[in-house]
């Protein structure tokens, strides 16, 4: 207990049926008792790639630990695409400002 601070849903609508899958599980986790507050919307993404790109601006300040949670047949691929998309972000940050003072 007291260990996931924010929890960021991530999925847009790429089905069309007019409600995101972000707004899906924040009700879901609303529902189990996780506060509102706490819970962060991600509704654009509609590819896995996405999920983790448009996540980046809502992590948190100091995050030490992301966890994925997917089902167990995705998440062999949300595994590797998160670590390619973390791994080229975090390079590109380093390479940027790797001679700033």
């Amino acid at each position: 207990e007291g260990k996931v601070a924010k929890i960021i849903v991530s999925g847009g609508d790429p089905a069309g049926v007019g409600h995101t899958e972000a707004s899906e599980l924040a009700k879901l986790l609303m529902g189990v008792g996780i506060p509102e507050e706490n819970i962060i919307l991600e509704s654009q993404a509609t590819t896995t790639a996405e999920n983790i790109w448009f996540s980046l601006r809502w992590i948190p300040k100091g995050t030490g630990q992301m966890y994925i949670i997917t089902s167990d047949f995705h998440i062999a691929r949300a595994t590797y695409i998160f670590r390619e998309v973390l791994d080229h972000w975090y390079k590109m940050l380093e390479d940027t400002y790797k001679n700033t003072p």
